[in-house]
């Protein structure tokens, strides 16, 4: 058990849990996909020009396009979200391993076997 949550911490550090951005999709779910601009087209995010030949991603179907620095932006931010919620789940797992029930008389308490701390409740530990 200690092998696997030194593994996935160590993945989470070095990039090998969550490290891909989420695949670009527009409104309505289609996946964008990065094209040579064979015109001129608008950003829908920031109304900005995306002159002819330069990248860009797009929906022909929903004509959706996206300029890449809004893509840039967008898959960071998606990135931070993801990693806000990796680090959720690898902090309850922790605690979840070290906290281990003690009964002391009639009570149940919970105690922290990296600090030796013992709580009243399983949610304060």
């Amino acid at each position: 058990e200690e092998d696997l949550m030194g593994e996935a911490m160590l993945a989470a550090m070095f990039g090998g849990l969550g490290a891909e951005p989420p695949a670009p999709s527009c409104p309505s779910g289609h996946p964008l996909k990065r094209r040579k601009a064979d015109a001129e087209y608008a950003c829908d995010l920031c109304e900005r020009h995306i002159p002819e030949g330069k990248r860009f991603f797009d929906c022909r179907k929903c004509d959706f396009s996206v300029c890449q620095k809004c893509q840039k932006q967008a898959d960071a931010e998606a990135m931070a979200q993801d990693e806000g919620v990796l680090f959720e789940e690898m902090f309850e797992a922790i605690v979840e391993a070290t906290v281990v029930p003690v009964r002391k008389g009639s009570r149940l308490e919970f105690k922290c076997s990296l600090c030796g701390r013992t709580f009243g409740s399983q949610e304060l530990a």
